[in-house]
């Protein structure tokens, strides 16, 4: 099994995190999400000595826990968890988690183990549509040793975007390609040891479930632009808001519009960064829906933002898509599920990866928090960024933190914004393996690099 990094798995919580269970509790009846809000009811199970600290035992028999919603969201998703199996297990499916009683008829997800070929399978379900894939470990997992489980798929259609990885993190045991897109909301609430409410229990140990809304890369791969006897990384330092203060749908400059209205509750109410009751609102009744807004010119968008008003009463958004219009459709930029709901008042900043301009951008929401009168978005905001040259240590707080991430593009004729100094006190990099590069500009004119 591969080696757990705690320090890792805090960071893309902090990014990316749904839900952390790490069954550290000192009594059964307990299970503390550590990064999420779930609620959940514990029927029987053991504490037992896990990987890290404690681990949670089902027996097979009457042993479950039941949370108070899907928690695995929809869209791009991982899920990542220790588990132990025996190796007798009953002539029946053991499904270790699941949020769906039928696959035939409803949305949601399982993971279960076959009696006959003690395999690992992850399946998604489109109620009526069939599958969207069934991925299954090549090999056994019954051996009643601690295997580390990792699935990550985007929530689309591309080529092998559904990822199993079985106790080597560097490459997938095994990949599929989804046959629809994931846009549904899933049945039903989540429950670990059982298939809903019947008497299909499953017998297994479990340690440090971990749920993201995005895809994460298992192992840290990070990177520094050494120069000289330096190391330096890039930030972005975003802009303010880059849509204007509006006054109608063209004033003083671009085009507001939404997929419906509620009188007087116009698109651009909620671009005239003026706190009000809702800001902009579907048709009554109509909770779903799209807000876009139309720059005079082409600009790279980078981030965004949604608040809510002063009234949310849960008609803020839930789940859904930022996207760029490139001429002919829709190009998803960000995708977003299961968002908590919104307080009073309260502002949440969205980073995405986008270097492409477009003129016109929108937010397409396929769910609010849970109202059933309204979508509404108290105020809607976008952004761009200037770059930032970071000075760093080569630790691992630095690396973690400000390293550039893979796929990160750097333009070396992009103007700097800011130089900042970061504090060098931390202790220095544990194991790990280095890549180097030298790259001769003095021969070699480069304009831009990107990691791959």
């Amino acid at each position: 099994m591969s080696n757990y990094n705690s320090t890792y798995t805090t960071y893309l919580m902090n990014r990316y995190g749904v839900a952390w269970y790490k069954f550290n509790e000192t009594v059964a009846t307990s299970v503390v999400d550590s990064k999420g809000t779930s609620v959940a009811t514990v029927n029987g199970t053991t504490v037992i000595p896990g990987i890290e600290n404690k681990a949670r035992s089902f027996n097979g028999t009457s042993d479950f826990i039941k949370f108070n919603h899907a928690v695995i969201p929809v869209g791009a998703k991982s899920i990542r968890f220790k588990i132990r199996v025996p190796t007798n297990l009953p002539n029946r499916d053991t499904y270790l988690m699941i949020n769906l009683s039928s696959y035939a008829s409803q949305h949601g997800m399982g993971v279960q183990v076959h009696p006959s070929t003690g395999k690992l399978s992850f399946a998604n379900a489109a109620g009526t549509q069939g599958f969207r894939f069934w991925i299954q470990s090549p090999t056994s997992v019954c051996d009643n040793q601690w295997h580390d489980i990792l699935f990550t798929w985007d929530g689309t259609t591309k080529t092998n975007a559904v990822k199993l990885y079985v106790d080597d993190m560097s490459i997938p045991a095994v990949t599929a390609t989804s046959q629809l897109s994931d846009a549904t909301a899933y049945a039903e609430v989540l429950q670990i040891g059982r298939l809903s409410n019947t008497s299909y229990y499953a017998r297994f140990d479990i340690d440090e479930l971990e749920i993201y809304n995005a895809v994460i890369d298992p192992l840290i791969k990070k990177y520094f632009i050494l120069s000289g006897d330096k190391y330096y990384s890039l930030l972005d330092k975003f802009t303010d808001n880059v849509i204007p203060t509006m006054t109608s749908s063209t004033s003083p400059s671009g085009v507001a519009e939404a997929s419906s209205t509620y009188s007087t509750f116009y698109p651009w109410k909620a671009l005239d960064q003026i706190v009000d009751h809702n800001g902009w609102a579907t048709a009554s009744g109509v909770l779903t829906g799209w807000l876009s807004y139309e720059f005079s010119t082409y600009k790279v968008i980078e981030g965004y933002s949604i608040k809510s008003g002063t009234t949310p009463a849960k008609r803020l958004p839930k789940n859904w898509t930022f996207e760029g219009w490139d001429g002919a459709k829709w190009a998803p930029l960000d995708s977003r599920s299961n968002q908590a709901n919104f307080a009073e008042e309260e502002f949440r900043f969205f980073e995405i990866k986008n270097k492409i301009a477009y003129k016109k951008y929108r937010i397409n929401v396929t769910a609010n928090q849970g109202a059933t009168d309204f979508l509404t978005i108290g105020d809607f905001g976008m952004y761009e960024s200037k770059k930032i040259l970071l000075d760093v240590d080569k630790n691992e707080r630095h690396f973690l933190n400000y390293g550039l991430s893979k796929g990160d593009l750097i333009e070396f004729d992009e103007s700097i914004y800011e130089i900042r100094f970061m504090n060098k006190t931390s202790s220095s990099f544990g194991t790990g393996k280095v890549f180097k590069q030298t790259i001769d500009t003095s021969k070699i004119l480069i304009k831009k690099a990107t990691i791959t």
